[in-house]
């Protein structure tokens, strides 16, 4: 590849760019200097999210900073403004007036490039994945009032499918699919960083039968796993799973109990009120840590070794389930990094999304058709009578499925260790010069 991408950010120190999606303060100037730290409150963080991410990979000769300075008509560039993590303000980000653009004082010469020229106006939120309806009705309105067309703004989100779900929304809106939907894949270049760490090359797979035959590891409050929980304590499955779920929500003051009698009526699991009192009682379950408020939640790779090696099928709780929005995470990747199986309890197709980036499965040892089911009711049941399957085989038959997982997940490990960035690649292709 020959071709360089120009990221063009309108402070740039000595230490690297300043983010776009403010003005920089005298403290961000301070702080960008060598040798000065200023210790003040910072607004929403000073350097841009996907720059620093892509400075620690050897990136030199495929990205160049730019300044509006050198921007002209013919300049090919990206301008990027990047959401705050974890945060979905689309009614301020995307209000027409007084959205992002009108609060960044964005540079004339810039904007210019983007609206006439070559450049282009990248919306990232690398570690998340919104592409509901309205998120894209507010992206639709917000740049046609602004006058700059769709074609030249680039929505950067860690989304594996998100050009499919964006062209299932213009389909069903009768827009044409002007805006570039591009998947970051960060979590995949973290993890695959982290897998190379001593004591994870360390971890060899052991054929043998384990204590636990599932583990799953739960932190935030999500409806599917609260509703897959309660399956597991109406079919009598949790004796044979090692899994954490807290009594009181993490980042929130709800209880377990006053969430899971909501869903049970509204998703008719039919546990009694004596069920529901009763697996509260379990609550919280506890593997590595009882501080379910700490991202991550393990102070060290290795503190969850132990799981690991003591289960034999890691059964994934991914973000998303009610939902085609494919949102891939360290809840996807660590059961690869740790050398188990999985099962997967995520959107249809998220499995074929795994496969296509060249990692095996396990369709030769049971039954993934599950990841193929459009009803998301009909795909949970399908999962738990597949965990009810699989916990009532005989010892040989589990110890059979051992053997024949050896060579898998040393196969996905391998692949996850050798795996370049290819989002990054794809990206200077196609908006490089």
């Amino acid at each position: 590849m020959n071709k360089r991408l120009n990221l063009l950010y309108e402070w740039i120190g000595p230490q690297g760019p300043l983010t776009n999606k403010r003005p920089p303060t005298i403290y961000d100037f301070a702080n960008s200097q060598h040798d000065c730290n200023v210790t003040a409150p910072l607004i929403n963080g000073p350097k841009p999210i996907y720059y620093e991410i892509i400075q620690s990979l050897t990136t030199k000769n495929l990205i160049k900073l730019c300044t509006p300075s050198e921007v002209t008509n013919d300049t090919k560039f990206i301008y990027e403004i990047e959401w705050t993590p974890g945060n979905p303000d689309f009614e301020t980000f995307f209000v027409p007036g007084a959205g992002i653009l009108d609060r960044i004082s964005i540079n004339s010469r810039v904007l210019d490039g983007i609206r006439s020229g070559n450049g282009y106006l990248c919306i990232s939120t690398i570690y998340e994945s919104f592409l509901e309806d309205y998120v894209f009705c507010k992206i639709h309105d917000y740049f046609k009032v602004n006058n700059i067309s769709l074609y030249k703004v680039i929505y950067l989100t860690n989304c594996i499918n998100g050009e499919e779900i964006y062209s299932n929304f213009c389909h069903r809106h009768g827009e044409i699919p002007l805006l570039k939907i591009e998947y970051a894949g960060v979590w995949m270049k973290a993890l695959r960083v982290q897998s190379g760490l001593p004591e994870l090359r360390a971890i060899n797979y052991k054929v043998g039968l384990k204590n636990k035959m599932f583990l799953q590891f739960n932190r935030r409050y999500r409806e599917q796993r609260f509703i897959f929980l309660m399956n597991l304590h109406k079919r009598d499955l949790l004796k044979d799973f090692h899994i954490s779920f807290s009594d009181i929500q993490p980042e929130g003051n709800d209880s377990f109990h006053t969430v899971a009698t909501q869903l049970n009526s509204k998703h008719n699991i039919g546990l009694t009120t004596n069920q529901i009192d009763e697996l509260t009682g379990k609550l919280p379950l506890i593997l590595d840590t009882p501080d379910f408020s700490k991202f991550p939640m393990e102070s060290s790779l290795s503190d969850t070794i132990q799981f690991y090696n003591d289960s034999l099928i890691h059964v994934i709780a991914e973000t998303n389930f009610y939902t085609d929005i494919i949102h891939i995470t360290e809840k996807t990747l660590k059961p690869i990094m740790y050398k188990q199986p999985f099962i997967f309890v995520g959107p249809r197709h998220s499995i074929r999304c795994l496969k296509n980036m060249g990692f095996k499965t396990f369709s030769d040892l049971w039954d993934e058709s599950y990841d193929e089911e459009e009803d998301h009711n009909k795909r949970m049941n399908m999962v738990l009578d597949l965990l009810q399957k699989l916990s009532n085989m005989s010892d040989s038959e589990k110890l059979t499925i051992s053997g024949i997982c050896f060579s898998i997940v040393n196969h996905n490990y391998n692949l996850l260790q050798d795996k370049h960035w290819e989002e990054l690649t794809n990206l200077v292709e196609k908006y490089g010069e």
